[in-house]
């Protein structure tokens, strides 16, 4: 049975432990209209781009595809943002990328590579990597796997925890 795209970036049922993993995309090389000087806007170039996605884990993946993410959707959706037209800046570019993969709920952050690969003959690449994190939040900041499970239903059945801001109030 197939899970509709709502059903894949709604929460997952709770269990007592959220545990992840890191789907990732390495070396992939496509053709992009990017770049602010005159002759960039007038052809494409290779860039090179490396991602790593921390995902929390479906409790019960049962070698069901729809329970992961699935690098194939993520891969189309790097050919969307890339296709839609031309991009200034590789810094635009992996934000894009970041906050398409972050569509899917499951996706807690997405570290994203751009590289420009024949920019200078002296440079194998030259780009940028950037780190976003659901809810904008700065990885490793408290409160950030709290939040996660409690959005996600990762608590289990009947617990409750008060939020970081209820316990600071309290002290």
């Amino acid at each position: 049975m197939s899970m509709s795209q709502t059903e894949k970036v709604a929460a997952l049922p709770g269990t007592a432990a959220a545990r992840t993993m890191r789907v990732f995309i390495r070396d992939l090389v496509l053709s992009a209209r990017i770049g602010v000087h005159q002759h960039e806007r007038l052809a494409n170039q290779r860039v090179r781009i490396n991602l790593e996605l921390t995902c929390l884990e479906h409790p019960a993946i049962n070698d069901d595809l729809d329970n992961v993410v699935n690098y194939a959707e993520i891969m189309t959706g790097i050919r969307y943002v890339i296709g839609a037209g031309h991009i200034n800046l590789v810094e635009t570019l992996a934000d894009r990328i970041a906050q398409t993969c972050l569509e899917d709920r499951r996706v807690q952050s997405a570290k994203v590579r751009i590289e420009k690969l024949d920019v200078f003959k002296e440079a194998e690449s030259v780009g940028v990597e950037v780190e976003r994190n659901r809810g904008g939040r700065r990885p490793g900041e408290i409160g950030d796997l709290v939040s996660s499970m409690t959005e996600l239903g990762h608590l289990g059945e009947g617990r409750k925890i008060k939020s970081i801001s209820a316990l600071n109030q309290e002290s």
